[in-house]
């Protein structure tokens, strides 16, 4: 499972034409000094090149570790579609090491994308983060745009296939049914059981994640019944996906009530829990709170009538939901909320998790409670301002494994290296215009960050770490595209 949060502080929250105008000059930081530009809600522009890097929104490694996966949001609509892209990790280093060694080593290293690029296909704008599924097949991306669910099918080849040439096809976008009848056959067209429960897909999705059904509490799915995939959303809603009778990703339940201003979520294995942080959550909430929701799976028999007038019966999960299972209170930290990620199995330790706030700008590390009703603070390590994302992995040194954080900080400019056992800043990387999503190569100790504000990839060395020096910037992936008013 590899989960994509996206920028929430900084992009525009979904909107209807007439509001996208009447609020873009009052959009937040990032967004208003993009205002002139992104108020083009139709992005009627030509396709981006080839290996374009974009406003990167995303970032993920497959779970075999041979590609890096990236999201170009197209920010500012500038051309007609986002991408998806996935980059050899193996040629990617032999460039690297190639073009940016010794002297030439740097931020300034500009490596060109279509030098290591694999596959792509382009999708709606406005990617917010990225799902991988656990076996690699299968990549889910939420955007903002259309405010679809698209799935990409991943080859045996590593290939990027979602049925247009280049192009995703509407097949490929979930959670736009527009078939009133709820399903039911009028008669004229084949109902779509996506709809059974007559659900509206919510708008402005923050975060996404995914897991296979089969490895959740109580599940009797089998391994061919795919993945359970979660959207969460701003407005405090959480939107279920589970597969149909075609194998595709359909909406099966939406979780209302939930607190608004949702920034991330993760799954415990442990307690089989989804966890969300938020950045506010009312005037009744005092302590640092986790959110914690549960999944059912639940099979049931459904019976498809087909416009042929024949019939067919298949085993379906679309009856599955999600229902909240209560908190998980901060004790010996800042009151308040504004949390903006979680990371479960980050340690050693099972008991305990870490997770990012911005009151104070730091990472804790936390011990849950037998019942996760409860985190007490183990240790609260600073970071810089505007603590935006987490990642976390494990890279070899000669001393044996090291399980390791890198925070990107968007406010200051830099990502922190800690060192998850002991809470040591084990180094502090500079140089950046805006980091902020991030994936981490525990194999060859590189850490690639996606550099929103400057449309590029910067790729970090943190194996020096490991010998108490510091991690650097040894290339970037992509060319500067530095937005004047962001310098």
């Amino acid at each position: 499972m590899v989960a994509g949060p996206v920028l929430n502080d900084y992009f525009p929250p979904p909107m209807t034409p007439r509001s996208f105008r009447l609020r873009c000059t009052s959009l937040l930081p990032l967004a208003a000094l993009l205002a002139s530009t992104a108020c083009n809600l139709q992005g009627t522009g030509d396709p981006p090149g080839e290996g374009e890097i974009y406003f990167p929104a995303a970032l993920a490694l497959s779970p075999d570790d041979r590609f890096l996966y990236v999201v170009n949001s197209n920010f500012d609509r500038r051309f007609s579609h986002g991408s998806l892209q996935s980059f050899e990790l193996e040629k990617l280093g032999e460039v690297v090491d190639k073009q940016c060694s010794g002297k030439k080593a740097g931020i300034s290293c500009e490596i060109d994308p279509q030098e290591a690029l694999h596959s792509e296909v382009l999708i709606d704008s406005l990617g917010r983060g990225m799902a991988v599924a656990e076996d690699g097949k299968r990549i889910y991306i939420p955007t903002q745009a259309s405010g679809a669910l698209t799935y990409v099918n991943v080859s045996g080849n590593g290939k990027l296939e979602c049925g247009g040439h280049r192009t995703c096809s509407a097949a490929y976008m979930r959670g736009l049914d527009k078939d009133e009848s709820g399903g039911v056959s009028d008669g004229k067209k084949t109902p779509t059981f996506e709809s059974t429960r007559r659900l509206v897909l919510p708008a402005d999705p923050v975060a996404i994640t995914s897991m296979p059904l089969q490895d959740l509490p109580g599940s009797n799915a089998g391994a061919d019944a795919g993945d359970a995939v979660i959207v969460a959303h701003r407005n405090g809603t959480l939107s279920l996906f589970v597969n149909d009778g075609e194998g595709r990703p359909s909406l099966a339940h939406v979780l209302s009530g939930l607190y608004i201003g949702i920034t991330g979520l993760a799954f415990d294995p442990e307690s089989g829990l989804l966890h969300l942080t938020f950045q506010y959550a009312g005037d009744t909430v005092s302590l640092k709170t986790m959110q914690r929701v549960g999944l059912s799976v639940v099979s049931k028999s459904l019976t498809q009538k087909l416009s042929s007038g024949k019939s067919r019966t298949f085993d379906s999960y679309l009856t599955s939901y999600l229902f909240a299972a209560g908190q998980t209170a901060f004790y010996g930290v800042d009151t308040g909320p504004d949390t903006w990620a979680v990371a479960f199995d980050a340690t050693t330790n099972p008991d305990e998790v870490l997770v990012l706030s911005r009151r104070p700008d730091a990472l804790l590390q936390l011990y849950m409670a037998p019942d996760g009703l409860s985190a007490d603070v183990r240790n609260i390590v600073e970071v810089g301002n505007g603590a935006a994302r987490m990642v976390t992995g494990t890279i070899m040194g000669p001393e044996g494994p090291r399980n390791v954080a890198a925070v990107s900080c968007i406010t200051e400019r830099r990502v922190f290296v800690i060192d998850v056992e002991s809470g040591d800043v084990l180094s502090i990387v500079p140089g950046f215009s805006g980091p902020f999503v991030m994936a981490l190569d525990g194999s060859h100790a590189r850490l690639y960050v996606a550099d929103f504000r400057s449309s590029t990839v910067r790729i970090l060395d943190i194996e020096p770490v490991l010998r108490r020096e510091s991690a650097r910037v040894v290339a970037t992936l992509g060319h500067l595209r530095q937005v004047d008013e962001l310098k």
